[in-house]
């Protein structure tokens, strides 16, 4: 629980300093830093624990500040409001306004308090009103609702470096990492690296990197002396402390341990996330049977 409530509090004031930052768009780095995170892992922790995106959450605070803004001060000019929270044109207001309402601030306004709001917003499906409006309640992030300890078997090992092989693959996941692991299969086949450990890096978040920018590297380990050519290049995987978490995937889901590993794991843990790749080693081939024994494997320090 005492790790649990560390995280609650460095994520608090990751919260508290966005909601102090309305009036200006506030980087990923900056959030990471008042919360005491290194930024590599902090953007998917936060998704993690929050259901949000950094953008996404700034994006909704400002916009439900601006609906309360425009109730409670209905002489107001709307581009006045825009512009103090923060939006460069009122045009990119009104925009952003309706693509998350589904009205335009007028509209909104018109409503002339919050209870006809929430009765607009429900005939819509789009229940979100300013935290500050009456009878809102503001939930805790979804993974500190009680104190329960985690059922995870994780373990933080030392791990030696290791070098492997590998090839860069970029787009779509699903698309580009069977690809790049049939050339890589052929590469190693033919050169005796086939018996390596099978691994994969990834460099991006899916949750919040644009798929046709997704970066991963498939890998094979292999002995000190190996050339490589063409596609296929070697670097060496920091030797250094690692969460690793043993687990079984079907259906394809690879997300849902990764999100266990941040989600319930991490926060109770007494470590948090250090700079380097997340990666995953296969221990079985479960391209026919759908089934993939894997374990993965996060850098991380003590809180």
């Amino acid at each position: 629980m005492r790790h649990a409530l560390e995280y609650q509090r460095r994520l608090g004031r990751a919260l508290a300093y966005m909601a102090r930052h309305l009036h200006r768009e506030v980087t990923l780095h900056e959030v990471a830093a008042e919360a005491c995170f290194s930024p590599y892992h902090f953007h998917r922790l936060f998704v993690t624990l929050t259901g949000e995106t950094v953008a996404g959450h700034q994006r909704r605070l400002r916009l439900e500040r601006a609906v309360q803004q425009l109730i409670l001060e209905p002489e107001r000019p709307i581009g006045e409001i825009a512009c103090e929270l923060g939006f460069s044109t009122p045009q990119n207001f009104a925009k952003s306004f309706r693509l998350f309402y589904g009205h335009s601030p007028s509209r909104i306004r018109a409503c002339g308090d919050f209870t006809r709001v929430e009765q607009l917003l429900r005939q819509s499906d789009l229940m979100t009103l300013p935290a500050s409006a009456p009878r809102r309640c503001l939930a805790g992030p979804p993974y500190f609702a009680d104190d329960r300890s985690p059922t995870m078997h994780v373990n933080v090992i030392a791990r030696p470096s290791q070098l492997i092989a590998y090839l860069r693959v970029s787009g779509p996941y699903c698309d580009t990492m069977p690809a790049g692991f049939a050339r890589l299969e052929q590469w190693a086949s033919t050169h005796g690296h086939a018996d390596g450990d099978w691994l994969a890096l990834y460099w991006d978040n899916p949750e919040t990197t644009p798929e046709a920018q997704l970066r991963a590297d498939v890998a094979v380990s292999v002995a000190a002396g190996t050339e490589v050519s063409d596609d296929i290049q070697l670097q060496t995987i920091p030797a250094g402390n690692y969460a690793c978490y043993r687990c079984r995937v079907e259906n394809g889901d690879f997300a849902a341990p990764w999100n266990a590993l941040f989600g319930d794991w991490l926060p109770h843990s007494g470590y948090q996330p250090a700079d380097g790749p997340c990666f995953e080693r296969y221990l079985n081939d479960g391209r026919d049977t759908g089934v993939w024994e894997l374990e993965l494997y996060t850098p991380v320090r003590p809180v």
